[in-house]
């Protein structure tokens, strides 16, 4: 990855985390409300990269995997899906957050973004059940154990 990918992400998530202290998200209540987040959010991390990897390898690059599963999160779930269901409803909601995800994957991913609905829809379930922080970590989990399954190829 080049210096200016690296500058140009972390500019990115900085104006996004300090836009989201300064302005605040849209109120959201999860479905599991009383369910701790590190409950949901891991386990669907784990579950959707077996479901599509079949295999889990060593954890590398955490710090830069977790920091952009959190800013994808906090964009995709905690504003877009969670303003959207203030409009029209989870279900639908999640349904558009999910398309807008995995559209937002294709300029990298090409014809594998594809994999993006499954995963959006899952992180996005994650959110809706038990709000922000289970879907940043479902989405960490599964982008560690992606990455490590891709470097032992």
């Amino acid at each position: 990855m080049t210096t200016e990918v690296v500058r140009g992400r972390l500019l990115l998530w900085g104006t996004a985390g300090l836009g989201a202290a300064v302005v605040g998200l849209p109120a959201f209540r999860p479905a599991l409300a009383g369910v701790p987040p590190m409950v949901v959010g891991p386990p669907i991390g784990v579950g959707i990269f077996v479901a599509l990897a079949g295999t889990a390898a060593g954890v590398a690059r955490a710090a830069w995997l977790a920091a952009g599963a959190a800013f994808e999160e906090l964009l995709w779930r905690g504003v877009v899906l969670a303003i959207l269901a203030s409009w029209t409803g989870a279900a639908t909601a999640l349904v558009a957050s999910t398309a807008g995800f995995a559209l937002a994957h294709r300029s990298r991913h090409g014809r594998r973004a594809w994999i993006h609905l499954v995963t959006g829809s899952a992180f996005g379930g994650a959110f809706v059940c038990a709000g922000l922080w289970a879907a940043v970590a479902a989405h960490a989990v599964y982008n560690l154990l992606a990455d490590a399954g891709v470097r032992t190829e």
